[in-house]
């Protein structure tokens, strides 16, 4: 009997051991990591034009942030939680709603992007869905080419969940 209780008492550690280090690798996985502010915006006194694009990943998992100014001094902003990225090609892709809310009743729109970040540049198709007569762009598309904004960091969250709470409005 003695023998037998050794036994498990001995697989009982290593399970925990096993657990413990599972454990500590999991949080690697769910770690947000900031990829950077991509923007190109042009403002006068009383217009703003332009595009900004805020990107986390954890893993292959996009998460971010997109505004759109047409003239508007307020941006027209659109978040996302499920977009994917590629580490090993820089592929991007994401759709996020963007609300226009300077309208009653405020007014939505899809945004469906496709692109790249290679060279610290995004670029790629920015295509509009929904209340297209809101969002201007060439045939309902625009291409887009941000540079990174060195000057802006973004925070690194321990999880997805923890960048959602910080994120939401």
């Amino acid at each position: 009997m003695n023998a037998a209780r050794a036994f498990w008492f001995c697989m009982g550690i290593v399970l925990s051991l096993f657990a413990a280090l599972a454990h500590g690798a999991e949080p690697a996985k769910t770690l947000v990591q900031p990829l950077g502010e991509f923007a190109k915006v042009r403002s006068t006194e009383d217009h703003t034009y332009g595009h900004r694009a805020q990107l986390w990943r954890s893993g292959g998992l996009l998460l971010g942030e997109i505004v759109y100014w047409d003239g508007n001094i307020e941006g027209r902003r659109g978040r996302f939680a499920d977009g994917a990225y590629d580490e090993r090609t820089g592929a991007v892709t994401f759709k996020a709603v963007v609300v226009r809310r300077d309208l009653k009743p405020n007014r939505r729109a899809q945004a469906v992007f496709e692109g790249r970040i290679v060279n610290g540049t995004l670029s790629g198709k920015l295509t509009w869905a929904g209340d297209k007569d809101v969002f201007f762009g060439a045939k309902d598309a625009e291409r887009l080419v941000l540079p990174l904004q060195k000057k802006e960091r973004l925070t690194t969250y321990a999880s997805v969940g923890a960048w959602q709470k910080a994120n939401s409005d």
